[in-house]
């Protein structure tokens, strides 16, 4: 009774995992960032103290190296955005998929074993999407720590994060037209956290990174929630009746790329490590006045 549930459930903890894992990268790379400024700050002081500055040089080069790190902030969250996008296509392509599967002759009392709080899940990502639309939409460049506090208190309901969730919660049969429901709400939540993604990533303030990275996490969950209304029990070959031909093509093709992805990843964060040390090294010796190289700091 459960075996489908199960299936599905390994496959989409699997994609949970790979989005998890692609994204924490940016979030290193981000986060690398801010590191090198409080070291450039750092050696600014030591700077203008060895060099007889003042107030106004001192205050000069925290404005420009500001600037540098911000653009390269942005940088990073334009990626970000993207990644997000590439979640919520999937998303987009799962609703349009099931949707053209129900223009045949499949009538609207057939009916799909799932698990039985799934409703409720799809409650939850409706609550939430919108809550983090209104935040964004008051979220600024500036001093965000009130509406950071707010930012922890949105949930991300998460369905099907263990094997065993079908036989732990049990399962409920839902009608076509209860899962055309549901899978219209989730559509409309992709949607709307797309849109909250592209505004979340124009910003630099405090708190920007973690709204994105909430985006990410709702947007991961209605991944999963979708995939697993659309999915049914398996046919006769093994295979999911209503995984489309893209689908399928895409997991393919994640499985061929998932090596190459790692080790492009690896050389990333060794790159990023190396600068780190390099750039301590380089602040004040001759020719790498911070001024003439501000990249190099």
């Amino acid at each position: 009774m459960y075996a489908f549930i199960y299936d599905n459930i390994d496959n989409l903890t699997i994609e949970s995992m790979l989005i998890d894992n692609e994204f924490d990268s940016l979030i290193y790379e981000s986060n690398m960032i801010d590191v090198l400024h409080d070291q450039t700050k750092n050696d600014i002081r030591f700077k203008i103290m060895t060099e007889s500055g003042d107030m106004s040089d001192l205050a000069f080069l925290y404005e420009e190296a500001e600037k540098v790190a911000n653009e390269k902030k942005k940088n990073i969250f334009a990626r970000m955005v993207d990644f997000i996008g590439k979640i919520i296509n999937s998303i987009i392509t799962a609703a349009k998929s099931f949707f053209n599967s129900l223009m045949g002759n499949e009538k609207e009392n057939t009916v799909t074993e799932l698990p039985e709080n799934i409703e409720d899940n799809v409650t939850q990502l409706e609550n939430s999407t919108n809550k983090i639309t209104q935040l964004v939409n008051t979220f600024t460049n500036g001093d965000n720590s009130k509406l950071v506090d707010a930012l922890k208190k949105i949930a991300v309901p998460v369905l099907g994060a263990a094997v065993g969730f079908a036989v732990k919660h049990g399962v409920k049969k839902y009608f076509n037209n209860k899962r055309k429901s549901m899978v219209s709400k989730l559509e409309s939540c992709a949607n709307k956290l797309s849109s909250s993604a592209k505004k979340a990533g124009s910003f630099v303030g405090d708190g920007a990174q973690g709204v994105l990275e909430k985006i990410k996490d709702l947007a991961s969950s209605v991944n999963t929630s979708i995939k697993t209304i659309i999915f049914k029990k398996k046919d006769n070959n093994g295979n999911d009746e209503e995984m489309s031909k893209e689908d399928k093509r895409a997991a393919k093709i994640k499985e061929k790329t998932d090596k190459k992805k790692k080790k492009e990843y690896e050389k990333r964060m060794k790159k990023t490590r190396k600068e780190i040390e390099k750039n301590r090294k380089k602040y004040g010796a001759g020719g790498n006045d911070y001024l003439n190289n501000p990249d190099k700091i």
